[in-house]
């Protein structure tokens, strides 16, 4: 792989100064900047960047309104210095009916993800259902991703299921490959 500077994300520079006349003596078009662009790791995965993925395949949530499931499959740990991207989230639940009224909830350090805090379907009747949310949410280093799905109502009992993942990198590897920074900002 050839070595790409860490500071070349959107800066434009000449390789090499024209003399102004090409080979067969006659002016040569001047050179233009090459352009480089490297997406950060949230949207494309470095080199070294290592994929997750948790399932939760079938838990019963009780008819009993506020019923929770937190449990440990549905978890993922970063630690100090590594930083992760969760790239979608998936709920599923076994034979819903027009009465389901469950919620899941993407939680980072046990306080919802921005817009994944109440993540439902539309009642229907369905042998099951399973509905995927593309989204690319980075992941500070030393934070707990977890699913949490909860029963609304005390309808059901329902059989429900839920699945993230992604991948994950050394914040200090991603800033040398693509010169961002890897320090969270809220």
């Amino acid at each position: 792989m050839p070595k790409i500077p860490h500071d070349v994300r959107g800066i434009a520079r000449p390789f090499k100064e024209s003399s102004g006349k090409g080979p067969d003596g006659k002016l040569a078009e001047p050179k233009r900047p090459t352009i480089v662009t490297i997406p950060p790791p949230e949207v494309e995965p470095i080199p070294t960047a290592k994929d997750f993925f948790r399932i939760l395949r079938t838990a019963a949530l009780a008819a009993v309104a506020g019923t929770q499931i937190i449990n440990t499959a549905l978890r993922f740990q970063t630690t100090a210095g590594i930083v992760a991207a969760v790239k979608f989230v998936s709920l599923f639940a076994d034979n819903p009916t027009a009465l389901i009224n469950v919620r899941w909830a993407l939680l980072l350090n046990g306080a919802p993800a921005p817009g994944f805090d109440a993540l439902t379907f539309s009642p229907r009747v369905a042998a099951n259902f399973e509905r995927t949310f593309p989204c690319t949410i980075r992941v500070p280093p030393s934070t707990t991703v977890q699913v949490v799905i909860t029963n609304v109502d005390a309808a059901g009992p329902w059989t429900v299921g839920a699945s993230f993942g992604g991948w994950f990198w050394n914040g200090q590897e991603g800033k040398r490959y693509t010169g961002l920074p890897y320090l969270y900002v809220r």
